[in-house]
């Protein structure tokens, strides 16, 4: 019998993706909304800060060239900061939403950690479409409820970025071991 999987290169990852167990969508939306009012709040919270500090007040309620270049430069910096903290959760066991819902976000057959490049891609375009204001957070609403109709629980941004989010304890290491709890050991203590 060959070890050759029909189908040509790739068709065994697709197939190792197939069999990753699948999170309900109501969890990855939950998970979802959870991460965006958390990043609103404290993404809002930084760039209104930043944004008395370095800006400082507004006379007649307009902005002068350099006030308006400094906020714009502080909401660039407040995007990138957003985009990276993202990372660095996703990176170290997972964003506060999938914390919550008992999710990680893995490679399309499971592993964990995923990639840098992915990620910040995903959360990058996330958040620049928060920073876009009212038409920009209905936008990204709106990715982040397709998970109740795409078939692998996947929302918008995990379907541009190849990631997705799958329960805890289905998640798999690079060197192949599971990163759910041991298994408990029924034999005696050593003396």
């Amino acid at each position: 019998m060959s070890d050759e999987t029909p189908g040509g290169p790739g068709a065994g990852a697709a197939r190792d993706a197939d069999a990753v167990p699948l999170p309900s969508g109501s969890a990855r939306v939950f998970a979802s909304t959870i991460d965006v009012v958390v990043a609103g709040v404290l993404l809002g919270l930084l760039d209104s800060l930043l944004f008395v500090l370095f800006v400082g007040s507004v006379k007649g309620g307009r902005l002068t060239s350099h006030q308006a270049a400094v906020s714009l430069l502080i909401s660039l910096l407040t995007l990138l900061l957003g985009a990276v903290l993202w990372v660095l959760q996703e990176r170290h066991g997972g964003s506060v939403g999938k914390r919550f819902a008992g999710l990680r976000t893995t490679t399309m057959d499971g592993v964990y950690p995923a990639p840098y490049p992915q990620l910040f891609m995903k959360y990058l375009l996330m958040f620049a479409l928060l920073a876009i204001g009212y038409y920009g957070t209905l936008i990204v609403l709106g990715c982040l409820l397709v998970p109740f109709w795409q078939k692998q629980r996947r929302n918008a941004f995990d379907l541009l970025a190849r990631l997705r989010a799958i329960p805890r304890g289905a998640v798999r290491t690079l060197d192949g071991q599971p990163t759910g709890p041991a298994p408990a050991r029924d034999e005696p203590a050593g003396d």
